[in-house]
């Protein structure tokens, strides 16, 4: 799990919920489960979506990881990241610039 990801669930989701989001990451929406063929960089681009898409809700995470292994383009598209490569990491600076 990337820092970039660990800092976008600590900010979306409850103290007491982080554990539970990482280890959805990791079990239902992973290389494996979605198919991808091993680029880190590219799952980091659908677990932004994932968690995006989510707003900080668990069952709307559980909902688009479920959407990411049927088809993980879809939910790149559903979250404004499938046009353009670098959309998520702008995703990411607007986070961190509120947090600041």
């Amino acid at each position: 799990m990337s820092p970039r990801i660990l800092h976008i669930i600590s900010h979306l989701f409850h103290k007491n919920s982080h554990q539970k989001v990482i280890e959805l990451l990791e079990k239902e929406c992973g290389h494996t489960q979605l198919r991808t063929n091993g680029n880190e960089g590219g799952l980091e681009r659908i677990h932004f979506a994932v968690l995006k898409l989510s707003e900080g809700n668990i069952e709307k995470l559980k909902h688009e990881t479920k959407e990411a292994t049927i088809d993980w383009r879809d939910v790149l598209m559903a979250a404004g990241f499938g046009c353009d490569v670098a959309a998520h990491g702008r995703w990411y600076e607007e986070i961190q610039k509120r947090l600041k």
